[in-house]
């Protein structure tokens, strides 16, 4: 497994699997209910109560994630060379040409540009076995639960959190800044 080494696709194989660099970079967890979906198969039911890990395609979706994982060495390989990379900083895997491709959410292209201006990337949405695109984005959402003890004070952290105003908390400073939206509550 290499030490950062650049190598071509259709490079020699190491040890008798491809390195890590050439192959698609994924965590199996985060990217499975994707891959299920570009397989054709939803993890949840439409109504949203019925879970279907068992369908044939999203089971198939896991067996294929799972062997890119043992076509590198395994997890812990896997593990163990990503956790060795540059993730955030100028040394990326981008910027030095050892990740062929990987599935990413939206940010991480603002971290590369910040980073990895002048390396060469090109970006596409992920597709399904027809050729259909697929939209992909995560990110964190917040709720008080009914009952909550202290509603206000959870609606004045969410105020603070999604600030735009410069002068909020120091401790706010250098987050990112989330657009200012209409409350869902009239008593946030």
């Amino acid at each position: 497994m290499g030490g950062g080494e650049r190598r071509e696709s259709g490079a020699d194989e190491v040890g008798g699997r491809r390195p890590v660099g050439d192959r698609l970079r994924q965590q199996a967890a985060r990217v499975l209910p994707l891959w299920a979906k570009a397989n054709g198969a939803d993890l949840i039911s439409a109504d949203g109560r019925t879970a279907q890990l068992d369908d044939p395609k999203v089971v198939e979706a896991l067996e294929w994630t799972v062997s890119i994982y043992d076509d590198q060495g395994g997890f812990s390989a896997v593990k163990a060379y990503r956790d060795s990379a540059d993730f955030f900083g100028s040394g990326n895997q981008f910027a030095t040409g050892v990740l062929g491709a990987m599935p990413m959410e939206q940010w991480y292209v603002n971290v590369l540009a910040d980073v990895s201006a002048d390396a060469p990337m090109a970006f596409d949405t992920v597709r399904d076995r027809d050729g259909n695109t697929l939209a992909y984005a995560s990110g964190s959402a917040w709720a008080i639960p009914a009952g909550s003890d202290n509603p206000a004070a959870a609606c004045r952290w969410a105020r603070v959190m999604t600030s735009t105003d410069p002068g909020r908390p120091q401790l706010m400073r250098g987050w990112p800044r989330a657009p200012r939206r209409a409350s869902p509550s009239p008593d946030c």
